[in-house]
């Protein structure tokens, strides 16, 4: 997060944010410590940094998200990408003598 690009800083606030909605994750966050930190690292960051953090903030005072739904919308992904890769085996299948 300390990173001199604005590319690393902006993707590694973008995936804190992002993960941060699982209740585990969020919950070993506040276990080392990271609100603190992040907090720390506003006071010497420029605007734009300072508003990433302060939404990252957000996500980890925000309630839980609960982690079954995300389980659940990964494993239909995955049910429906092994549907799709039957319909391929299939046409293959009819097209060899």
């Amino acid at each position: 997060m300390e990173s001199d690009s604005l590319q690393v800083r902006t993707y590694v606030n973008g995936t804190l944010y992002s993960i941060l909605v699982r209740s585990s994750l969020k919950e070993h966050a506040a276990e080392i410590g990271l609100p603190d930190s992040l907090r720390a690292l506003i006071e010497h960051s420029d605007d734009t940094l300072a508003r990433q953090i302060n939404y990252i903030l957000e996500q980890l005072e925000s309630p839980p998200a609960d982690d079954g739904a995300a389980s659940d919308d990964e494993d239909d992904d995955a049910e429906e990408d092994a549907e799709d890769e039957g319909d391929v085996d299939d046409d293959e299948a009819r097209e060899r003598p």
